[in-house]
């Protein structure tokens, strides 16, 4: 169980990275784009060493099918919304996923839900106010917005995980989420009007973090996040993934130079209390 959990906090550190990369590569290219270039080589690469170790049977694809959905859609909404955001923010914003697991388990496995839910979903509102604003009364930033609603459906990909995956071979289902995923990219390429800049391929600052992004952000945590989810709850592993907006922060921190007001650590503190809240037994 230790080993499962330091591992699940290396994943966590790995996507706590994705923030910054994926800002630093907006300005060269689309959403879609990297999307689809991100979770294509993942999936290219998870077919070469791991092809003989995929199990086909409807009842796997339909899974991944679904898995894939899931994740395709709402790492599509977390690039859209981080045009319009900090990596910071959209760290803490995606983190909300974490106070919708509990209700997806109680309506697919009937599991009690914690009496506590309520003042956790307050809490957090409020912090994703101050987050937002800065405490001025004004409307929410659009990517913030956006982005709330990517970590919802992040929590169902985090549950359909933890249900499929004890049914199903863990290769399988990750090959498939890659695919699935790239494919989704590839249509929002081909329905948006493509790259941005396609030249700055040839700028080994960019290429690097695409392919940091690829490997580090995508191949090795995916993988690693079917092998070990499986064998935890999702609420434990919803308390570890807490640390990923932390993570995101020190590094957009230390590589972006972000910093925030002190009205923002203020909502920082509410957000993360009531996750806290919301997972803790």
């Amino acid at each position: 169980m230790k080993q499962m959990t330091g591992l699940l906090f290396v994943i966590t550190f790995l996507w706590g990275s994705t923030f910054i990369f994926s800002k630093i590569l907006l300005p060269h290219f689309s959403p879609a784009f990297i999307l689809f270039a991100r979770f294509s080589l993942s999936a290219l690469l998870f077919y070469f060493f791991y092809r003989r170790k995929l199990v086909w049977n409807k009842k796997a694809v339909k899974a991944g099918l679904f898995i894939g959905l899931a994740n395709g859609s709402a790492m599509f909404l977390q690039l859209i919304g981080l045009q319009y955001t900090t990596a910071t923010n959209s760290g803490f914003m995606t983190s909300v996923y974490i106070l919708f697991v509990p209700l997806l388990e109680y309506l697919g496995w009937k599991k009690k839900i914690n009496r506590t839910l309520p003042v956790s979903l307050v809490l957090s509102l409020a912090g994703i106010y101050l987050l937002s604003t800065g405490g001025v009364l004004i409307h929410l930033n659009k990517g913030d917005i956006i982005t709330v609603f990517c970590g919802m459906i992040f929590a169902l990909q985090i549950f359909l995980i933890s249900h499929y995956g004890r049914f199903h071979d863990t290769f399988t289902l990750v090959f498939l989420q890659f695919a699935v995923t790239s494919v989704m990219g590839l249509g929002a390429l081909l329905f948006s009007g493509g790259i941005v800049r396609g030249e700055d391929f040839l700028r080994w600052d960019v290429l690097g973090a695409l392919l940091f992004l690829t490997l580090f952000g995508t191949f090795i945590p995916f993988a690693m996040q079917f092998f070990i989810q499986k064998r935890i709850s999702p609420t434990v592993a919803g308390m570890i993934y807490l640390s990923e907006p932390l993570f995101a922060t020190l590094l957009a921190f230390l590589i972006l130079g972000e910093s925030l007001l002190p009205f923002q650590w203020a909502g920082i503190f509410l957000l993360l209390g009531g996750i806290f809240i919301s997972v803790k037994r």
